[in-house]
C-alpha cells in the first residue's frame, strides 16, 4: 500500500454529482485543488466516478472522450503534484449502491460484459501511468458475496491480461461493511488489496442525516467521546413501529456501551482479524464524520480512527475533500477547519 496510507476523497465532481451539466465538472474541482491536496500532505487521492460519464447507457461499448478528459485531468494532475490516483468506480451499468432494489447488474450478463469492457479500457488508457490504483467497484449491496466474488474474478482476469502489475482493490457486500471481509475471495497476488469503509457507529458518524429517516427520529447530538444518548427510546420506537427496519445497523448493541477508542477498536476487530489470518494489504477507502456533528468531537474520532489505521498499517481515505455533508471545504471551497486538516494529514 505505498503511497495509498493517507488519503483524501475527491467526492461530488463526478459521481454524486447535483448537476450533470459539463459546468458542474468544469468548476467544482480543477487543478489548485489537487494543488491543495497534495501541499496539505496528503499522499493520494481516491476519486470517484460514475460509468455515465464516460459512457452512454443508451450506447454502450462506445467511450465519451469529453468524459474520459476528466480522468485524464486528475490523472496529469496528479502527476504533478507528486500525489497517486485512486480511481473508484462508484456506479456501474445496472449498479448503484443507493439504489439496490432496482439494480440488475449481476444478473444481467450485457451489463457485466459492459463493465469488464470499461475496467479494460481505463487499464489499457493509462498503462503506462504507474502511480494509479483501481477501487473496482464500489459498496457492493447484496444478500450474499458470491455474485459479486464471481464478476470481480472475472473483472481481474481481464485486467491482468493487459497489466500484471497494477493495485487493484476490491471489498465486500453491505456497503464495503468491515464485518463482510471475511467472506470476500483472497488472490495470490500481490499488487490486489482489500477495502472495507468506516463510519463505525453510523448513530454517530451520520446523526442526524436526512437521507437517514431512523437518524433523523433519532434527533440526537452526539458527542466523541461521550455516551449514546436516549438509545433505549430508538430501540423502543423502532420495537413499536414508529420507525422502519434499522436491523443492519444493529444498534442495540449500543445500548451498554460507551462512545470511545474502546468501542472503536471492537469494531475495527475484524479488519485487525483479517489482517492477522490472511497476511494482505488492507485498505480503509472512505471513513468520516457528518457536519452535523460539533466540531471537536469530528477531530476527536479522526484522531482516534487514524490512529488504529497507523497501528495496523492499514491506508486509508478521508471522505470527502468538499461538500458532500462530510467535506472539509464547503461546497463553495472554504475551508471548514483546518484543525480537522491537520489530523486528518498527520500533522497534530
Amino acid at each position: 500500500m505505498k503511497n495509498y496510507m493517507n488519503g483524501l476523497n475527491v467526492g461530488g465532481w463526478i459521481s454524486q454529482y447535483f448537476n450533470k451539466r459539463y459546468e458542474h465538472f468544469d468548476s467544482f474541482i480543477v487543478e489548485k485543488d489537487f494543488e491543495k491536496i497534495a501541499a496539505w500532505g496528503f499522499d493520494h487521492i481516491r476519486l470517484p466516478f460514475d460509468y455515465e460519464i464516460l459512457e452512454n447507457k443508451e450506447n454502450p461499448f462506445v467511450f465519451n472522450e469529453r468524459g474520459f478528459k476528466y480522468l485524464d485531468n486528475a490523472v496529469q494532475w496528479s502527476k504533478k503534484y507528486g500525489i497517486s490516483l485512486l480511481l473508484d468506480m462508484h456506479s456501474a451499468p445496472g449498479f448503484s449502491f443507493g439504489s439496490y432494489e432496482v439494480s440488475t447488474l449481476f444478473k444481467n450478463r450485457t451489463q457485466q460484459e459492459i463493465y469488464i469492457k470499461l475496467w479494460e479500457t481505463i487499464a489499457l488508457r493509462y498503462k503506462n501511468e504507474k502511480h494509479i490504483a483501481f477501487d473496482l467497484l464500489n459498496e457492493l449491496v447484496l444478500p450474499s458475496s458470491e455474485p459479486w466474488n464471481k464478476l470481480v474474478r472475472e473483472c481481474i482476469t481481464s485486467i491482468r491480461k493487459i497489466d500484471t502489475e497494477r493495485l487493484l482493490i476490491f471489498g465486500g457486500i453491505n456497503y464495503n461493511s468491515i464485518f463482510t471481509l471475511k467472506d470476500i475471495e483472497i488472490y495470490d497476488d500481490e499488487n490486489i488489496a482489500y477495502t472495507f469503509h468506516f463510519y463505525e457507529p453510523i448513530i454517530f458518524t451520520h446523526q442526524k442525516a436526512v437521507w437517514m429517516p431512523f437518524l433523523v427520529h433519532y434527533n440526537q447530538t452526539l458527542n466523541y467521546p461521550g455516551a449514546f444518548d436516549n438509545l433505549d427510546k430508538l430501540v423502543s420506537d423502532v420495537k413499536d413501529g414508529k420507525i422502519g427496519d434499522i436491523e443492519q445497523f444493529d444498534v442495540k448493541r449500543y445500548l451498554t456501551k460507551e462512545l470511545d477508542i474502546s468501542l472503536m477498536i471492537e469494531d475495527m476487530q475484524p479488519a485487525i482479524d483479517f489482517i492477522n489470518k490472511t497476511g494482505r494489504k488492507l485498505y480503509c477507502g472512505e471513513f468520516g464524520v457528518i457536519e452535523s456533528t460539533p466540531m471537536r468531537s469530528r477531530i476527536n474520532w479522526c484522531r482516534d480512527a487514524i490512529s488504529l489505521f497507523d497501528r495496523y498499517k492499514i491506508g486509508r481515505s478521508y471522505w470527502t475533500y468538499k461538500g458532500m455533508d462530510f467535506g472539509l471545504l464547503d461546497r463553495k471551497g472554504n475551508l471548514i477547519s483546518e484543525d480537522l486538516v491537520k489530523v486528518l494529514a498527520g500533522r497534530r
